[in-house]
């Protein structure tokens, strides 16, 4: 601001908004991305204005609001077409694939993480691989054909773990303890819900932690063990009622349950 160098100011306030959204602030992430917008030229600036709407994006598929996600996934992805970036573009298509995913267009994500995972692999690029990985799996669960959903959880669990994203590594474990459960194999789903949560606790990843407790209560309450389901049930409320933001749909909790009062519901009974 000093210096009036209005190009580094938008290029510093998209990394706010980089910032706020890992923080889980939407609103505010939503704030440096506009703010930043106005301050370049779309047509000098395309890389900058990928980085922008593709964070816009993200803010509204976080606020859970997928169909205003899809146009600024596609406008960033015009973007980076300009400057070439194919990792960029990659990327891309995955966030698309994830928007159309939590919008229930089941064929059209699997067409888009697909692609993106070909792209990926073909770069030798494990994270992102990992990334497709993971939301094959969620999409193919949601298809109810567990078999290929597990096979795509297992991969992305191995990629994550390679690539040393522990936070990603454990949501994945915790879904595929789900699928365990569904299975009837509830000692499986114990173990990986137990790994899951102490792992989101060394993080502090209250958002994770506490729909994790919330799986973990509903296991014993499937498994008619009473106590230990009011003692999970009513850690996962405390955890949710010492949070001032929850996100709908990166961390567990659009997985486990896409609405907050069910853990009431479930503590009810």
């Amino acid at each position: 601001q000093e210096l009036n160098d209005v190009g580094q100011q938008a290029e510093v306030l998209i990394y706010f908004g980089y910032i706020e959204y890992r923080n889980a602030a939407w609103q505010s992430s939503l704030d440096y991305y506009t703010q930043a917008q106005s301050m370049i030229d779309k047509e000098a600036e395309p890389y900058k204005m990928g980085q922008i709407t593709i964070g816009l994006g993200d803010a509204f598929l976080e606020s859970g609001i997928p169909e205003l996600a899809l146009p600024k996934y596609q406008e960033s992805l015009d973007y980076f077409r300009i400057t070439q970036n194919q990792r960029a573009m990659s990327i891309l298509k995955w966030s698309i694939g994830r928007a159309n995913y939590f919008a229930g267009q089941y064929e059209t994500a699997i067409n888009s993480l697909q692609t993106a995972r070909s792209e990926a692999q073909s770069r030798g690029d494990t994270t992102l691989t990992a990334f497709c990985d993971d939301f094959l799996g969620r999409t193919y669960h949601s298809r109810n054909d567990h078999a290929v959903a597990l096979g795509y959880f297992q991969s992305a669990l191995d990629g994550y773990s390679r690539a040393k994203n522990i936070r990603e590594a454990e949501r994945v474990r915790a879904l595929i303890g789900r699928m365990y459960q569904q299975q009837g194999n509830f000692q499986k789903a114990r173990d990986s819900y137990q790994t899951a949560r102490e792992t989101f606790r060394r993080l502090a990843d209250r958002v994770n932690e506490a729909a994790t407790l919330y799986a973990m209560g509903s296991l014993e309450l499937q498994d008619n063990k009473l106590d230990k389901a009011a003692e999970y049930l009513q850690q996962s409320i405390e955890a949710t009622e010492e949070m001032r933001r929850v996100s709908s749909s990166s961390d567990l909790t659009a997985a486990f349950s896409s609405r907050i009062y069910d853990r009431y519901e479930a503590y009810i009974d």
